[in-house]
């Protein structure tokens, strides 16, 4: 169940779908496998292979679903948006993309932890940093694996972060990680 204040969030009838994703990380169904399931199959899976990826197009639907997880699992969550953002200040431009990079790996798979969550991967589509997002997830996943909250829609195996308006919009076909679609828009 959801903690009092991930509760509270959830009373607007905006995060109606929310709610939904959020009984269903609890054994409902989501698209055609529990999540739980997933979960499991994640966690029984080879540590070098540990990288999944729950999709939605909403980003405020995946921040939700982080907090649950966070609560249920016990599991680290990083925010790359904010924890990046702040150790790539203190460098040079030309530096930060091999401080990201560098960054992003130390921190997500450190030595005898659990999974980690990602949450807030926006920043890791910044052109400046010159980074291929997806793939730096999944080399980051050598020891304990990553759940990472991929704001945009999973279809045909084909990978989409944001919307083709959007100037940072990117495409990945077999993406080669786990993919979890949390919503039918997503």
């Amino acid at each position: 169940m959801p903690t009092p204040k991930l509760r509270e969030g959830l009373g607007s009838q905006r995060n109606q779908h929310a709610r939904s994703l959020l009984v269903a990380l609890d054994g409902r169904r989501v698209g055609d496998m529990f999540v739980e399931d997933r979960l499991e199959a994640f966690l029984a899976s080879p540590a070098r292979h540990r990288c999944l990826l729950l999709v939605d197009s909403d980003p405020v639907q995946l921040d939700l679903v982080a907090g649950q997880l966070t609560v249920q699992r016990a599991w680290e969550r990083i925010s790359m948006g904010r924890d990046l953002s702040s150790a790539l200040m203190a460098v040079s431009s030309t530096a930060r993309p091999r401080t990201a990079v560098q960054w992003v790996r130390r921190r997500l798979d450190p030595p005898g932890s659990t999974p980690r969550i990602c949450s807030d991967i926006d920043i890791l589509f910044e052109p400046s940093l010159e980074l291929d997002p997806l793939m730096l997830l999944r080399q980051s996943t050598q020891i304990n694996g990553i759940v990472a909250m991929w704001p945009g829609s999973y279809g045909d195996d084909v990978l989409v972060y944001a919307t083709p308006q959007h100037a940072h919009y990117r495409t990945w076909r077999r993406p080669g990680v786990g993919v979890l679609v949390l919503s039918e828009a997503g």
